[in-house]
């Protein structure tokens, strides 16, 4: 996936992936509605943006480790 979409609803969080261009969607929320808010701030702690900011967008990066490959990650807050 090039793009990874965390979006708050009533009931949790969706996840949408774009692979291949194509935006999917998942059906169901990922996670419990509490968890949400706790996955933003730990995305924004390791990426070094600033907690306090609510109102408007950030921008950010972190690298990722997985299968002995290390990827750049950019990471937008809206």
């Amino acid at each position: 996936a090039s793009d990874l979409h965390l979006t708050p609803t009533r009931d949790g969080s969706v996840v949408r992936l774009r692979i291949n261009n194509e935006l999917l969607t998942q059906r169901d929320p990922s996670c419990p509605k509490g968890i949400h808010q706790q996955i933003i701030q730990r995305l924004k702690v390791i990426s070094g943006l600033d907690l306090s900011i609510h109102d408007r967008p950030q921008e950010g990066m972190f690298e990722l480790s997985f299968g002995g490959a290390v990827s750049g990650v950019r990471l937008t807050i809206m």
